[in-house]
């Protein structure tokens, strides 16, 4: 999913993303529709839902396999289904697609390859005319904000601003960040969060390589004041052109600015 993610981001011009079922059910019920709920099978919820630059509406199924092309096409043919389980406003529609990615293994005969299927709107949508398109953005991006503040370890924030519905952002004030900013490492004026992860390469040699992510520390605070985050989201909902997801690569670091103003850093520290 991270690499089919990073592709729909840089190369096709998606901007936000939230997953289906928090936006569907906890931030906004009825904004996205959901039909015959289910965990497992082609009658769960699609993955995600991205909000692009011009602020229209994607619903995206994921799949990946190793073991070949055929398998993937039949997860794919099973994703389609799944997709069409979520039902978005008419004015907003943008695509609905599965996206699967075959990863070959190293000694097979066949390729890697990303394929693409998008059928026809309407078999895919269904019209749900009293609701504003801007509200399923500013839910897209409450979540999209809520993730970033998870991978920071904003655990009390995250829960206060994945459990408000849009229609009560406007009174929100994130108070707990004020104390939880306090207890984590802080960099320049950068709160930053880092873990290491090690492996091995081919020759047996140690790498480790070390992931970030940053974030100003008067950005954040800026949060904890009343109607902040409604102010934040609302001018992305009405904006989303106005910001980007940018790219850079210096040496063994690779940077990564995302719309929401954070910085995530992947590095390799020791090989």
């Amino acid at each position: 999913m991270g690499f089919i993610g990073y592709v729909l981001m840089r190369r096709i011009g998606f901007t936000f993303v939230g997953d289906t079922n928090y936006v569907a059910n906890v931030i906004q019920p009825g904004t996205i529709k959901l039909r015959q709920p289910a965990r497992r099978g082609p009658a769960k919820s699609p993955d995600f839902i991205f909000v692009d630059h011009r602020g229209r509406i994607h619903v995206v199924e994921c799949k990946g396999s190793q073991a070949g092309w055929r398998p993937l096409r039949r997860a794919m043919t099973s994703g389609q289904v799944q997709k069409a389980n979520a039902a978005v406003v008419a004015p907003a529609r943008g695509s609905s697609m599965v996206v699967g990615l075959l990863l070959a293994q190293w000694n097979s005969r066949e390729e890697s390859r990303m394929h693409f299927i998008d059928p026809p709107m309407k078999h895919v949508f269904a019209d749900l005319q009293n609701v504003s398109p801007r509200i399923v953005r500013m839910a897209v991006i409450q979540i999209c904000l809520a993730k970033h503040f998870a991978l920071l370890g904003l655990t009390r924030a995250v829960g206060r601003l994945a459990a408000t519905p849009v229609s009560e952002l406007s009174g929100l004030g994130l108070e707990e960040i004020t104390e939880e900013v306090g207890d984590l490492p802080m960099v320049d004026d950068d709160i930053v969060r880092d873990a290491d992860q090690r492996s091995t390469d081919s020759e047996g040699r140690l790498v480790v390589d070390r992931f970030a992510i940053r974030c100003n520390r008067r950005r954040l605070l800026a949060f904890s004041g009343r109607g902040a985050v409604f102010g934040f989201i609302s001018r992305l909902a009405d904006a989303p052109g106005s910001v980007r997801w940018r790219f850079a690569r210096d040496g063994q670091t690779g940077r990564i600015e995302t719309p929401l103003g954070f910085v995530l850093e992947m590095s390799t520290v020791s090989r």
